[in-house]
């Protein structure tokens, strides 16, 4: 189908939420309040993922913390490999150029690090994943 989406509301609400989600991938401060809901009517894998489903960036390889910077994701499965995302002590060893997005999300001048505090790991204040804060 091939049509203005002026003329299908369908088609303007898949825009609207495409917009959206852009946006806060860009870190758009308006759009990352909008999160929690678009996490909510994201299509998600079997296993209750939403990278790769509800959202899949490309390369893979690359980008895959960008799931864990969202989303809060903690690992993501590619071609049957676990990879697990966000910082973490193995990944001590990964340079920037193999996954640009493991310890910062690209906005912020914060790098993430994992803290002491109880074992958690806590990253940019302005990123809201499910939990509704973005302490995980």
């Amino acid at each position: 189908m091939t049509a203005p989406s002026h003329h299908i509301p369908h088609l303007q609400l898949a825009d609207l939420v495409t917009a959206a989600t852009v946006a806060a991938v860009a870190g758009n401060r308006y759009a990352l309040d909008l999160m929690p809901r678009l996490i909510r009517i994201a299509d998600r894998l079997p296993d209750g993922q939403v990278g790769g489903a509800g959202l899949t960036v490309w390369p893979q390889d690359k980008l895959m913390d960008l799931y864990w910077h969202l989303y809060g994701e903690r690992v993501f499965v590619h071609h049957g490999t676990a990879y697990q995302l966000g910082p973490f002590p193995a990944a001590s060893g990964l340079t920037p150029s193999v996954r640009p997005f493991l310890a910062a999300d690209g906005l912020s001048q914060r790098r993430v690090t994992p803290t002491t505090r109880s074992g958690t790991l806590t990253t940019h204040p302005a990123r809201q994943p499910r939990s509704g804060n973005w302490t995980l």
